[in-house]
């Protein structure tokens, strides 16, 4: 849902959450993590997968240039409910995420 994973060579695996304006290390290396994606705590506690699922089921999965964004924007008053999600193209959605409410922390 806009969020993307990025691995620092020899460290962390993060978490950049665009929706909330925050990054989360969610894996202490890159040896585990693939395991870790097998694990349904790790994927709704680290990786925020809910309500994924739901909306994949509602709306078929996006296309490789798309994710879910919240419409409108969580930072401007929306609310997290799957009615509010909606096929976006994904560089375009952060980069009004990240103009609205600025870089991830």
């Amino acid at each position: 849902m806009g969020d993307i994973i990025v691995w620092e060579k020899g460290k962390y695996v993060n978490l950049l959450n665009f929706k909330k304006g925050y990054v989360n290390v969610v894996s202490s290396g890159f040896e585990f993590f693939f395991d870790d994606l097998k694990d349904n705590n790790f994927m709704n506690d680290e990786l925020m997968w809910q309500p994924y699922p739901e909306v994949i089921s509602k709306y078929s999965a996006p296309n490789y240039d798309e994710c879910f964004g919240y419409t409108p924007l969580l930072g401007l008053g929306g609310v997290e409910k799957v009615e509010n999600l909606k096929k976006v193209k994904l560089k375009e959605h952060i980069l009004i995420i990240t103009e609205f409410m600025g870089p991830v922390q």
